[in-house]
């Protein structure tokens, strides 16, 4: 038996896991990243029975280990989708790839042509209750060698394959919910485990004649099964944009052993994990919180728009005024506005330069060598 024993962080240690250098001190943090107000983010609580960090050992990634990574997805040049690949018939995707998108904006998500099921089917195993098994890595190899065809999409930041069936990661494993690949920039989530009417696909059956009818016979999605499949998708994109499972606050990136565990993690991220998310995407906090719950008012999923709005009043006041144009190019945008403990000294120093007030760019010197004034200098130059 095990000893480990996963150990809460005190509030202190919470606090302290935003902190973005040795240097910078705790009323520095910007209110963002702070958990404002006190009531929307709860302590990671204890972990009992068959819970992920019962049997999981693992400490957490403050935002300081976050930046020290290496393996991780960030957007650069025209590399800014995420691009979501079914893999096999699926319902509608068009819902969820909405929702990615608010989730990693300035990304953008797109729907993908399908990959027939029998291309990942090679180390199918059969489940524990009938059920057919996907191997992760077989699905890995689907998704590179789709990613390798000529013609295929060459704006892609991450990839992520989206089925029907059940998966496993390897032997020693029952299932996943889903699976990074971070050096790769691949990923695979399921909706089998979140589908109320039971496994679509059991082992044995013709992989090749499988259809959309199968999946819905409209083709749609029930709101539970969107609001777990939303779920488990951003936190599989975390994890390829770098971030590990939490174990500071009740969070979207927490870990998850089964079902119930699942359910009762939130679908927004910590204020540890929101920074992580912000460094690499240089999104602004209120605009993203603001398109996220346009969208869940819509999807009826009240208590993460009670969430959002609690906390756009709590960042900017009346967050209806908030712009989606000039202030969400900024790198600080709301971060940068609401921090209100930084110096002037440094809040000058971060301005960019305005070209109306006749701001030029700055020159860089270059050190001349003095023209030799004598035969006898220019022939100790050439030596």
């Amino acid at each position: 038996m095990s000893s480990w024993r996963f150990k809460r962080p005190t509030k202190k240690e919470r606090l302290r896991a935003a902190l973005a250098s040795r240097t910078e001190k705790l009323d520095e943090v910007p209110l963002a990243f702070t958990p404002v107000p006190e009531s929307a983010f709860k302590p990671i609580s204890k972990p009992k029975g068959v819970d992920w960090l019962r049997e999981q050992k693992e400490r957490g990634q403050s935002f300081i280990s976050f930046e020290r990574g290496v393996f991780k997805a960030v957007p650069h040049g025209k590399f800014t989708v995420i691009e979501l690949v079914p893999i096999g018939p699926v319902p509608n995707l068009e819902e969820i790839s909405r929702f990615t998108a608010a989730f990693i904006s300035p990304c953008t998500c797109r729907v993908a042509k399908a990959i027939p099921l029998s291309e990942a089917s090679s180390s199918s195993r059969e489940g524990d209750e009938g059920q057919l098994q996907l191997k992760c890595s077989t699905v890995y190899k689907a998704l590179k060698k789709r990613k390798m065809t000529r013609g295929s999409a060459r704006d892609v930041l991450v990839t992520i394959g989206v089925t029907m069936a059940d998966l496993y990661p390897g032997e020693g494993w029952n299932f996943v919910y889903g699976q990074a690949d971070i050096v790769d920039g691949l990923g695979v989530f399921s909706f089998s485990r979140y589908n109320d009417n039971g496994y679509v696909f059991q082992w044995g059956d013709d992989l090749k004649k499988a259809s959309a009818n199968q999946v819905q016979p409209d083709g749609t999605v029930d709101s539970k099964l969107l609001y777990r499949s939303c779920k488990v998708l951003t936190h599989e994109a975390g994890h390829l944009f770098g971030m590990l499972h939490c174990t500071f606050y009740e969070c979207l990136m927490c870990g998850c052993n089964h079902l119930e565990e699942f359910d009762k993690r939130p679908m927004y991220l910590c204020p540890v994990d929101l920074r992580k998310l912000q460094s690499s995407l240089k999104f602004d906090v209120a605009i993203r919180y603001k398109n996220l719950l346009e969208i869940v008012k819509i999807f009826g999923w009240e208590d993460l728009a009670g969430f959002y709005h609690t906390r756009l009043t709590e960042l900017v006041g009346d967050y209806t005024k908030c712009s989606s144009t000039k202030a969400e190019r900024k790198k600080g945008g709301t971060v940068a506005k609401k921090n209100t403990n930084l110096s002037k000294a440094k809040a000058a120093a971060t301005k960019p330069p305005s070209r109306s007030s006749g701001a030029s760019r700055p020159r860089t010197r270059r050190s001349h060598a003095k023209k030799p004034s004598s035969a006898s200098d220019r022939k100790q130059r050439r030596k």
